[in-house]
């Protein structure tokens, strides 16, 4: 079915036409009569009016020729036009405003011109309600999401047809989803007599149903409170007028929606609507104030009646909201300027959300919060006012509420001392040391994580006996843990602190949890005494865990000695991956010559396929004649994965020597094998090989015969050719069959054009056999000039034969460049 949207008729063809036009008035026509030759005569200026064959053109050469020999029998010819009705049957051909907009340009004066004026008159847009009165179109609608409407329309008269849609339309669905409400006016042009597709600007309209989708049909209705919406629909047309926004003022005029109602509108990260809220207290306000610049009495809404949300919009400064909602909680009785307000705010018990919008809302007045006394409000009153007002030091705190943050930071309440301590980040260090050293031996494990972060965010030497007292102490083992880690950072810049540092790093390793073993092992990272050897590995084989493990097997590699290398040895066989994946590592920073007897001892000491699947991984990097010669025994080990992967290492450095192995595993059982050893034979692909290749080309598995094509490169031996044409032939892989035939066709041979000659003769898939002809056209030699043409002629299928001939020609070309 065909589709088409006004914007692609009317605005791309329709309208460019009209200003076309209508910039071509007499001074455009004049300006191409007067390009005319200064030496040419009069004529040459009124046979170009009179090729024009329009009354328009000749009226402007009457106009500029008033003495012209021809001006009678241009005025003759102007009458005869303006009876002509060919004009008028051209622009009733199709109908629409364009082409009634260029007849009365081109043709003024017309006999037809009232009717045209007529009729142009009734395509005007108009609303969509009296049209569907008027049976002069039919609308259908289908969901489309939560912003828009997907229309189908089609007209019932023979000319076009402008439909309105107003804001306010009102879109109601037959089944559970939600209604929905135009909030932006569009017209509609139906130029022909097939459907035409349009989207509508939309919101719903009713919260608690489910988001339509394409599936859902609605009829159309007048909103009962369409004033409203038609007053608020140009302010929401502003470019900073979010969805979000739109949606609430919506809801607002239509549900009397408060805040909580409007949350049922979420969406998820991905940009769904499922998961976080999306409207928040800064978009309600927005649309509150929306809604009150458009007339709606908000005093009537129960979105108007929460203090909160007017609370909240004292830090939105676009379009006066904060003003607007300072003047009107200060008629509410909350003060008078916002530092008055918000502290009002934070005082009022028992009303959260009011006193969590006046948090975030405080920084944006931080002066005047000041000045208004919050330092008071946090150290005297309710224990939720001191919580308040804390919260808002730290959102606001600069080192000047020292003293007050200070103060909070020894509250009885630890919730309130450990918001103060997270204000504290904008004090100097000197003057927080006493408080953080403080906080490190408090009972309350949010109070201690607050000073950690504080002291990971400005380290202070000083408060090192305390981070080791508390990496002793009995509370939580993440916070010991991260005291741990910053008593190792801090160390170094106190000598006479290292001792005790490392004792607290080596109880922690030996207690046997998992956060302060790896506190340990971090910290002790830089400490390569072998002394530590013992310790590490009876952490490593009681703590079961995957990246403690990781770590440790880094710490025992760097320390060394026998001991470490015997462990780092025992987890290459662990069942962790991950863990076995790391011992390999360690073994691989080991030099050379100590790294490769201990993996031939592995494997002779009986290392299961995994780990000798991973010694052929590991020493891939190694191209030294003791790896070539390990790789060699690995590739004949009995488990195919092991071979496979030796393989791999050897490929890009195998020599004459392997190439006798490697035939045989060309012919290996399993498949990986195969196409492991195939790829190594690249070294030997344009000589020695070519039989392999071959044979590989033929191959069932499709990993085998891709191998066979990467080992070819980029210039295949042309003793490949016909193992090439037998893959092209028997392929039914489309892209492998592709990478054939482009390798068959990099041979630039004669026998290789030959074979593509004769597989696109044999092509089933006519796709592919267009691919082939094309790739004729520059490989063909002169010896398939007269094939090509008896093809040619032949040939049934017109795309086919179109192909042969440019094949044809391209040759003939290129015979006859060459004689």
């Amino acid at each position: 079915m065909k589709a088409r949207t006004v914007v692609t008729w009317i605005g791309l063809v329709g309208l460019a036409l009209i200003v076309w036009i209508r910039a071509r008035e007499p001074q455009t026509v004049l300006s191409d009569l007067e390009r005319t030759p200064a030496s040419a005569p009069f004529v040459d200026a009124f046979e170009l009016a009179l090729q024009a064959e329009t009354v328009h053109a000749l009226e402007v050469f009457a106009l500029t020729h008033p003495d012209h020999l021809r001006l009678g029998e241009a005025q003759a010819r102007i009458e005869v036009l303006r009876h002509d009705d060919a004009p008028w049957q051209r622009a009733l051909a199709t109908p629409t405003s364009a082409s009634l907009e260029l007849f009365l340009v081109q043709f003024p004066g017309h006999a037809r011109e009232a009717e045209a004026r007529e009729l142009l008159a009734r395509m005007q847009p108009r609303s969509v309600f009296e049209l569907l009165a008027e049976g002069a179109i039919e609308v259908s609608a289908r969901g489309a999401g939560i912003e828009a409407i997907r229309l189908e329309l089609r007209r019932h008269a023979p000319h076009e047809i402008a439909v309105a849609i107003p804001v306010g339309t009102f879109f109601v669905t037959g089944g559970d989803a939600q209604n929905m409400i135009a909030t932006r006016a569009s017209v509609v042009h139906l130029v022909d007599d097939l459907p035409t597709e349009a989207s509508v600007a939309a919101a719903c309209a009713n919260r608690s149903r489910p988001i339509p989708h394409e599936d859902d049909t609605f009829h159309l209705e007048l909103a009962p409170n369409v004033r409203e919406l038609e007053a608020l629909a140009p302010l929401l047309e502003r470019a900073d007028a979010s969805t979000s926004v739109a949606q609430a003022a919506v809801w607002i005029v239509t549900d009397d929606a408060d805040y909580d109602a409007l949350g049922l509108l979420v969406r998820s990260i991905d940009g769904g609507f499922t998961g976080t809220r999306a409207i928040v207290e800064s978009d309600a306000i927005r649309a509150l104030k929306l809604c009150a610049d458009a007339g709606v009495d908000i005093a009537t809404r129960r979105a108007g009646a929460d203090d909160s949300l007017f609370v909240s919009g004292l830090g939105v400064e676009q379009h006066g909201v904060a003003e607007w909602c300072r003047a009107t909680l200060e008629q509410r009785g909350f003060g008078s300027t916002a530092g008055e307000i918000l502290l009002h705010a934070l005082e009022r018990v028992g009303e959260e959300r009011l006193a969590a919008a006046a948090t975030r809302a405080a920084p944006a007045h931080a002066q005047q919060v000041r000045a208004a006394g919050l330092a008071r409000l946090a150290l005297a009153g309710d224990e939720r006012v001191r919580r308040r007002a804390a919260e808002v030091y730290r959102a606001l705190a600069d080192a000047a509420d020292f003293e007050t943050l200070a103060a909070l930071a020894r509250d009885p309440v630890s919730e309130v001392r450990a918001i103060a301590l997270e204000g504290l980040r904008v004090c100097p260090v000197e003057r927080t040391f006493e408080i953080l050293a403080q906080a490190l031996t408090d009972q309350a494990d949010q109070v201690v994580s607050a000073a950690l972060e504080k002291l990971a965010a400005a380290p202070d030497p000083r408060c090192i006996p305390h981070l080791v007292a508390l990496a002793r102490s009995t509370q939580d083992e993440w916070l010991r843990a991260r005291a741990l880690e910053l008593a190792a950072q801090l160390a170094p810049s106190v000598p006479a602190s290292q001792l005790d540092v490392r004792a607290a790093l080596v109880q922690a390793l030996r207690e046997g949890d998992v956060a302060l073993a790896l506190a340990a092992v971090h910290g002790l990272r830089e400490a390569l005494d072998p002394v530590l050897a013992p310790d590490l590995i009876a952490a490593t084989r009681r703590i079961d865990d995957t990246w403690f493990r990781t770590e440790a097997l880094q710490l025992l590699q760097r320390i060394g000695g026998p001991a470490a290398r015997a462990e780092i040895l025992r987890f290459t066989a662990d069942g962790d991956a991950f863990v076995a994946d790391a011992a390999f590592s360690c073994l691989a920073q080991l030099p050379e010559h100590e790294f490769v007897p201990l993996l031939e001892e592995l494997i002779a000491s009986g290392a299961d396929a995994t780990s000798r699947q991973r010694i052929a991984q590991t020493v891939a990097y190694l191209r030294t004649p003791p790896v070539h010669a390990l790789l060699r025994r690995l590739a004949s080990d009995p488990d195919p994965a092991v071979r496979a992967a030796a393989l791999t290492s050897l490929n890009g450095w195998a020599d004459a020597n392997d190439l006798e192995l490697l035939k045989n595993l060309a012919a290996d059982s399993d498949a990986m094998v195969r196409a492991a050893a195939v790829r190594a034979c690249a070294p030997f692909a344009s000589g020695a090989a070519s039989e392999l290749l071959a044979r590989a080309l033929a191959d069932s598995d499709l990993g085998v015969v891709a191998a066979a094509l990467d080992a070819c490169g980029p210039a295949p031996n042309a003793a490949l050719v016909p193992a090439l044409e037998a893959a092209i032939a028997n392929g039914d892989h489309p892209e492998l069959r592709s990478r054939c035939m482009f390798a068959l066709v990099t041979v630039r041979s004669r026998e290789a054009a030959s074979a593509l000659w004769r597989l696109q003769a044999n092509a089933r898939d006519l796709e592919f056999r267009l691919e082939l002809i094309a790739q004729l056209e520059s490989t063909a030699e002169e010896s398939l000039l007269e094939p090509l043409a008896s093809a040619a002629a032949a040939e049934p299928d017109a795309t086919a034969r179109a192909a042969l001939e440019r094949a044809l020609n391209d040759l003939r070309a290129r015979v006859s460049a060459g004689r």
